[in-house]
Parts: structure tokens; sequence; C-alpha cells
């Protein structure tokens, strides 16, 4: 004989009726027999708190005043952060204000108030109970944001010299040999030289062989000095920052400098071959290097002083790089900086047309003309922190990758498809309203990006800590700081014109940014899906019996969806009971009978078991001051003639009916197998029900295989 739910209902029935003096059922003697069963099976012999209400949520209101139009949302764990079930979703107009009746865990007392537009972007603050939130519109783009565009067209920079274009490599027939001292003329010396000095207004040098004058006197005033294809010639450190003339060094040519420099070289190096220094290279006064060729620094490369230049439009490394006075840079080539980068030069110059690759990047220069129009690899931390004047903007025109980035002055100025991608955390520290400082998109046209895995604060009670502007998406992989508004201060954050925060894998839909040579790409993949929000949901579990040893709260499962401009979602999700059942929302009946609504028999029990079908839907209107948690929602359960109501229990009584939010992960709760009491799918629901303050997150972690969804 098959033995049903029905059946061991009848015999506990039957065994009251048995031992009563009186023939008439007693609803009464089955309660107390359940709640017996309950405290036994459940509970251990131990006591329910006077307090149980059998509710994993409270009911709360919040106050929402916002200047602008979008969605309101409300969370438990901040979106800015995560992905996590919204609580509930109300539009809301421009300077409209929302009074919100909602449930929220009874585990966690803040909430998270989001501020959603139409195309994803967000701002987020975070809430107690009967608190109050305010969101600010975006303000208007400051005039003095908009900024001309300079190229290198509008900074003159030296190119190879003609002499070295032209040159046939050939040492002139009139050309006197070099071993001592000269006042001025044409020479040329070989590693037989036992001197070499020009003086009087210098002269022509030529280097015939491969030379070594690490150990001789080699002081060439304001001389020129070629080099011979095919020709090395070694140098230390002192001998070279001597030299006020030009040096011109052919593609097989190499240049040997050994040590570092004490002081900077007025020389101009003109290198189609190959340079190498074993210690730092300085440029001071109007030294400069112009490279097509390759240039190796072991140690510090340094351009200082207004007139000072490095032009590279091959292959240059150093261990580091700095740029300092009002010296000026440019890179068409390749830059490999081992170390760090810094530029501080104010009215200085620094321009990459090429791929500048380095481990730090400080840029901590006042005003000048600083861009970065094609690739800016930083292998750790970009830190932008300029003169807080509205004036010391670095444009970026190509992109910028980094691991690390750190802002407390100065604007990153981003043109239409740029892309600056930030690996891991982006730390503001700004704390003046822009342009002050801040990430800036174009002030019209297209978008750029700037993305981050993390956006956080530097400081907690700031405002203007960040500043977005512009066409700007801001999008953070994992998680951005909540949006805080200080009455009378200010944001912690502002965006001004179009800029829009996107986060917790969240993106701007339809945005695709391919990667380059001179930029990281964005949400390359157009195939990826919008990653979508997900609504909280909160579970309705039923027992159909009286006295039982199988308290599993699956006779009946319904959820209802958080309420999305007062609509939720209701669904029929199990059925492990095997009576006539009906769902009764305010005395309503929703989905007929239950099984018949699966279309399936009385006898079968849905998914619980064996039998797995999909959920049943249906809506339900709440009324103001409703939340999900708290809907009048019954079962009636209909035998031999009779119908039987289940309803939410009394404070403090044994309950046939619990009610469970879902996981703050995903908004789903996973009710038990058949036969699997409560406690053996929940450890802590015991202790809970013994005591409503404990392990009020008991349902967040089922054991695995005793529990359904």
């Amino acid at each position: 004989m098959k033995i049903t739910k029905s059946f061991i209902a009848l015999m506990a029935v039957a065994a009251f009726t048995a031992c009563s003096s009186d023939d008439a059922y007693d609803p009464s003697v089955v309660e107390q027999q359940y709640e017996s069963s309950f405290n036994k099976n459940v509970l251990g012999d131990g006591t329910i708190d006077k307090n149980q209400t059998w509710n994993t949520s409270v009911t709360t209101k919040v106050t929402v005043t916002s200047e602008e139009a979008g969605t309101i949302r409300v969370y438990s764990v901040s979106p800015m952060a995560t992905k996590s079930p919204y609580l509930i979703s109300q539009t809301i107009s421009a300077n409209q204000t929302l009074d919100l009746t909602l449930a929220r865990p009874m585990s966690s007392s803040t909430m998270y108030v989001a501020l959603i537009a139409a195309d994803g972007s967000i701002k987020s603050q975070s809430v107690t109970d009967n608190g109050s939130v305010k969101f600010t519109a975006n303000k208007a783009m400051p005039t003095s944001a908009r900024m001309h565009k300079v190229t290198k067209e509008g900074v003159e920079f030296r190119d190879m010299a003609d002499e070295l274009e032209n040159w046939d490599f050939t040492i002139p027939s009139d050309a006197e040999y070099l071993s001592g001292g000269k006042s001025s003329g044409v020479f040329y010396v070989d590693n037989n030289s036992e001197y070499c000095q020009t003086w009087s207004g210098g002269g022509t040098v030529y280097v015939k062989e491969t030379a070594d004058f690490t150990s001789k006197v080699f002081y060439l005033g304001t001389s020129d000095l070629y080099l011979l294809p095919n020709v090395t010639l070694t140098l230390t450190a002192a001998q070279v920052q001597d030299f006020k003339g030009n040096i011109y060094i052919p593609a097989s040519a190499k240049l040997v400098i050994e040590g570092s420099m004490t002081a900077g070289t007025a020389a101009i190096i003109y290198n189609k071959g190959t340079v190498t220094a074993s210690g730092d290279f300085m440029l001071n006064t109007v030294g400069g290097v112009v490279n097509e060729g390759t240039i190796e620094i072991a140690g510090k490369m340094s351009s200082q002083n207004t007139t000072s230049e490095l032009v590279n439009n091959g292959t240059f490394k150093a261990n580091s790089y700095y740029v300092q006075g009002g010296s000026k840079f440019l890179n068409t080539g390749t830059m490999n900086i081992a170390e760090e980068s810094i530029l501080d030069c104010q009215n200085g110059t620094w321009i990459n047309e090429g791929r500048y690759e380095t481990g730090s990047f400080d840029y901590t220069a006042g005003t000048g003309t600083f861009y970065n129009n094609c690739l800016l690899y930083v292998n750790g931390l970009f830190a932008n922190h300029t003169a807080q004047d509205g004036k010391s903007f670095f444009f970026v025109n190509g992109g910028i990758y980094c691991e690390d980035f750190y802002i407390d002055k100065g604007v990153v100025k981003l043109a239409e498809n740029v892309v600056f991608r930030v690996n891991g955390t982006a730390t503001m520290n700004i704390a003046q309203p822009y342009p002050n400082g801040g990430i800036a998109g174009p002030d019209n046209g297209g978008y750029a990006v700037f993305s981050a895995k993390n956006i956080v604060l530097d400081h907690t009670a700031e405002s203007y800590e960040a500043n977005y502007a512009g066409n700007l998406y801001v999008v953070a992989d994992e998680s951005h700081f909540d949006y805080v508004y200080y009455a009378g201060d200010g944001p912690n954050y502002a965006t001004y014109g179009n800029a829009k925060v996107f986060t917790a894998g969240s993106v701007p839909e339809g945005v695709h940014i391919a990667a380059s040579d001179c930029r990281p790409g964005f949400n390359e993949d157009p195939n990826v899906p919008v990653v979508e929000e997900t609504k909280q949901w909160y579970y309705y579990a039923f027992e159909d019996l009286g006295a039982s040893d199988d308290i599993d709260f699956n006779d009946v499962v319904v959820r209802v969806s958080a309420p999305e401009n007062g609509v939720s979602t209701i669904q029929l999700l199990a059925a492990g009971g095997t009576k006539e059942t009906y769902v009764l929302v305010n005395d309503v009946d929703v989905f007929s009978e239950v099984h018949a609504a699966f279309h399936l028999e009385l006898s079968d029990m849905i998914n619980t078991r064996t039998v797995d079908q999909a959920f049943v839907d249906a809506s339900v209107k709440l009324s103001d001051g409703q939340d999900a948690s708290n809907l009048d929602i019954k079962i009636k359960v209909a035998e031999n003639g009779t119908s039987t109501i289940v309803e939410a229990p009394l404070t403090g009584a044994a309950p046939k009916m619990i009610r469970v939010i879902g996981r703050e992960s995903d908004g789903k709760w996973f009710w038990p197998t058949e036969r699997t009491n409560i406690t053996t799918a929940y450890p802590k629901f015991a202790d809970w029900a013994k005591d409503i303050t404990s392990n009020t997150d008991w349902y967040e972690n089922p054991v695995e295989g005793v529990v359904s969804y």
C-alpha cells in the first residue's frame, strides 16, 4: 500500500478521536498535537521564541528624493559592489519624492538605494530603516573645461638632422688626423689617437674605427662628432656630459657610455644606430636626443630645463624616466621604462604617439602640454595629482592601461572611443569640484570609457572625491563606492554633462570598442549578453498536515517577487502534498487546484521528488503600505467534504507556514525535498526558531542534496 501524507493525517485524526470522549473533530487538539510534534522533531524538545514571527524579513520604510528621473531600486547588498537582487523597484520623476514600504532581510539593517537611468547607469547610497536619501542631477559642464586640442604640430620638436640623412658615410679628403689638441677644423680619430681635444670654436670630428677613449682625454667642446658605419665608440659619462655639439650615429654604429652622469649634457644626439649607457643619462640646457634606432639606459633617463628634449622614433629603454623643468618629450616609437616615469615639468611637454610602457606613471606637473595619442601601458600605478587650478589636463586621444590608478588633482581628458582601463583599483581623492580634478570624456560626439575592477574612495566623508564629466561611461567590473549627498556641501562624487556610471558587471548597451595598437578594447564581443538585474523573491512554504514527523514545508511552496511599481509576480513552485489544495491571495483563488495547475494528478508530488514541472505564474497588485513578505497568502486544503485554511501562524506558535526571503546573492530559496525535516536541510533553523535574534541568515546555506529548486 502506498503511504501518503493523507493516510498519515487520517491515522492521526483517528488516533485522536479514539481517545476522545467526544466524537466531534476538535481542531484545537490537532494544533496541540502538531505543536508537540514540531517542538520534538524540529526543536529537539526546545521552546519556540515568544517573539518568533516565522518571517526572515523585516518590513521597513525608505524615503527617496531625486532631481532626475529614473528607476529607484532598493537592495540589501550594495549594487555598486556586486549584482544583488533588488527588494523593490519604482519609477521616479524628476524632483519627485517616494515613500517606499518594503521588506529587507532580518539579518541586515543596512539597505542601499539606487537611482538607475534607462541605459543602466547607476548611483547608489546606503540607508537604514525609516531613513531618507537624495540624488542630485548631473551638473552642467564648466566652460573652462572646453579646452582646445593640441597636437605635436602645435609644438616644435627636433627632427633627424639633414646632415645624417644625406651623409655618404665617408671622411672628407681634407680631414686631418687628430691625436692631441687642435683649435678647430675637420679631423678624424682612431683607437690609436693618444688624446683628442678641440677648442676655440670647435670643428668636425669623425671616428674612423672602433675606439675606446674611457682612459684618454676626449673633449671636443662645440665640435660635431660623426661615427662611421660599423664603428663602436666607447666614452665615459663625464666625457659625454661635456659635449656641446651634435653627435651623429648611423644605423650600423654604436655609442657606448660607461658610468652615470653627474650633470646633464648639452649635446644633441642623432641616433639611427645604437646607444647604450651603463648608468644615468641626463639632458640639460639645450641638450637633446633624436632616436630612430635603439637606445638602452641602464639607469635613470632625465630631461631638464626649458629647452632640452627627447624625441624617440625608434626603441628606447631605460630603468626610469624623469621629465622635469620645461623640457619636451615626443614618442612615436616604443618606450620601455622598467620602473617609474615621472612628469614633473611646469609648462613642459609630454606627447606619446607610439607605445609607452612603464612600471609606474606619476603625473605631478602643473600646466603644460601633455597628450597620450596612442597607447600608455602602466604595469603598476598611474598617479595623477597636478595643480588644482582647472588647467592641469592630461589629454588622451589613444588609450591607457594601468594596474591601479590614483587621482587627487588635475583632469584626465579622454577623446571619443578612448578606453582608459584600470585592471585593479581606481582610488579617488579629489575633494574639489570639476574641473579642478576628475575624469572627463569629450564635450560632444561619441563617448569614452573609464573602466576599473573597483573604484574606491581614499577618504570616506568628503564632497567631490570623484568627478566624472562629458560624454563618459564609468564602468566598475565589481564595485564602485556608494553615492552620498552631503546637504549644503555636495555629493561625494559628481557627474557633469552626460557622464554615467555602470557597475557590478553592467555595461552600457551597444558599446563595443575594438582593441588596437593604440588602445585596449572594451566589451569587444557584441554577442556577450548584458547582465540583467535580479529581483528578490519572498517564499511562502506550507505544511498541510496536522501531527507529522516530516516537517518539510514543501506541501505547497509559492513565492512573490519584489514589486515593480506596486505589482509582483506570484509563482506556484511546488506541491509536496497529495491533497486537494488551493492558494488564496486576499481570499481569492489564484491558480485553481495546485496539482491541476501543474497538469498533474493529486497523487503526484511536484518539484519535491521525481516530478519536475515548470513554475506557474500569476500577478498580484500590492496595496499602499504592503510589502512582498507580508501578503495575505493562505492555502485551503479540502478533504472528505471539508476544508481547512492554513495561514500565517501567530507569533510564538508552531508554524504551518514560514516566510523566507531569498538569498542575498541570487534572490532564491531552496525548499526541503520530500520527507526531509527542515532542520536537516537547514541545520541552524532550530536555533533561529528558539531565538529570533540569532542565526537570522539560516536560509542562506542549505545542505546540498536535500533541497529542491
